[in-house]
């Protein structure tokens, strides 16, 4: 045990040699963590602090300040370029890292972002800062439960960091916790009344889970707190949108892109907006300013795709899914769109290929299993078409157009009792099916009844 420490002790000076102060001081931490009331590495830690502050001078501090400054007016590349140079000699400051840290991820480097906050954790494991930085790398890198334990540490470390609490809600969401999402929004609040971020963060929380009068209302409340807000005005309008008030949807939503015209995803949900309104012309439009702003955002070309093809325009519908899917190959909106197009155009067999592509990246995925049994039956596979439905159904049996496709199946078979019970069973679900009652008043007059 003791050569051990002593291989561990060695390590952490020759760190604190070259200079490396961040894996000196997390060695330390470790022998702390296994040997917690051991004399020796407190007075190393101490040594190695009080070294740490001779190297700060003046020039230092004044350089910070300076990097702060840029910061604060969103001049990240300044800082990157202005401290770079000064954390090889000064990587033994924590402030430094964490500010270097925050500079990375404005530019969107969240992996580097993560290495200079883990360096300004090992220097300063007591503070919360380090950790709620930390948390927010890793969001960044949709690594969500490791975000979670960081802005745990935060709070384990500050009780009341509201920022802590706000950013532990957003990782929350994002993995599907919405109660203890909704609980760390309300924490935040509780800390810091009338926070608009936070405000609408919990709007979107509510929105997920179809709480649509509440979410509107937090939308609204973000909104009265900061009016020109792109984003906060996109959700109102998308929250309007699921309430089926499309005018209104429009109305929030060009106030967003009026604001920010290079706002690709406010330009993209107009287009979703202005397409329900009925308004082609406007909604191509849109997609289009969409995809010109953003090109690498495939759901754009999809949904532009997707309006071609509810106005007709398979062809030109086609030719666009055909180039996401050269973007992306297991993309499977395109795939079961492309499949869709091919379908209606008589190519049965290339359709299937499509759909059962679709659904081996995506088993659950509802559209394409309707598709799949639709194009076996289009290609007489009827047997096939019945046992795809019935399996279907097992995983989703509230879906009416599955229960009208197997009735048509067994319909095909003879099957006339089964197939009348599945056309009984898609109009509880869906009464406004209109080919669902004229088939099952005609398996009735079948069966005389």
């Amino acid at each position: 045990m003791a050569k051990g420490l002593d291989s561990q002790f060695a390590k952490a000076r020759a760190a604190e040699t070259r200079g490396d102060f961040p894996a000196a001081a997390a060695i330390y931490c470790d022998i702390v963590a296994h040997f917690p009331a051991n004399p020796r590495v407190n007075r190393a830690w101490a040594a190695m602090k009080q070294r740490i502050g001779e190297l700060l001078n003046p020039q230092v501090e004044q350089a910070y300040g300076e990097a702060l400054g840029l910061y604060e007016k969103g001049r990240s590349g300044e800082v990157v370029e202005r401290l770079g140079p000064l954390m090889e000699r000064q990587s033994g400051q924590p402030a430094l890292q964490n500010l270097y840290g925050a500079a990375l991820l404005g530019l969107a480097r969240p992996q580097e972002a993560e290495a200079a906050f883990r360096k300004a954790i090992a220097l300063e494991p007591a503070v919360s800062d380090g950790y709620n930085n930390l948390g927010n790398a890793l969001k960044d890198q949709r690594r969500f439960e490791e975000a979670c334990a960081a802005y745990n540490a935060a709070l384990q470390r500050r009780q009341d960091y509201p920022e802590a609490w706000n950013n532990l809600g957003t990782v929350l969401q994002e993995l599907g916790r919405f109660t203890e999402a909704l609980a760390a929004y309300d924490t935040s609040l509780a800390l810091k009344p009338g926070h608009a971020d936070t405000i609408n963060n919990r709007a979107t929380a509510l929105l997920a889970q179809e709480r649509f009068a509440e979410a509107e209302a937090g939308f609204r409340e973000a909104l009265a707190l900061t009016p020109d807000r792109p984003q906060v005005l996109c959700n109102l309008g998308d929250c309007l949108l699921k309430q089926e008030r499309f005018a209104d949807a429009v109305t929030e939503i060009r106030k967003a892109v009026e604001l920010w015209p290079d706002y690709a995803d406010g330009w993209n949900n107009l287009g979703v907006a202005l397409r329900r309104t009925g308004d082609v012309a406007g909604a191509l439009e849109a997609y289009e300013r969409a995809l010109a702003l953003a090109p690498q955002l495939g759901a754009l070309r999809n949904n532009r795709a997707n309006l071609l093809m509810s106005d007709g325009k398979d062809d030109e519908a086609a030719i666009e899914f055909l180039a996401r899917l050269d973007e992306n190959p297991e993309d499977t909106i395109a795939l079961n769109n492309l499949g869709a197009i091919l379908q209606g155009q008589g190519h049965f067999t290339h359709a299937l290929m499509l759909f059962d592509r679709a659904l081996g990246i995506d088993p659950d995925y509802l559209d394409a299993k309707v598709n799949r049994g639709n194009a076996l039956r289009d290609l007489g596979w009827v047997k096939e078409a019945e046992e795809a439905m019935s399996a279907a159904l097992n995983d989703n049996p509230k879906v009416a157009a599955l229960w009208l496709n197997l009735a048509v199946a067994r319909q095909d078979l003879g099957q006339v009792e089964g197939s009348l019970a599945a056309y009984v069973r898609a109009l509880e679900l869906d009464p406004g099916q209109s080919e669902a009652r004229m088939q099952m008043l005609y398996q009735r007059a079948q069966t005389c009844d």
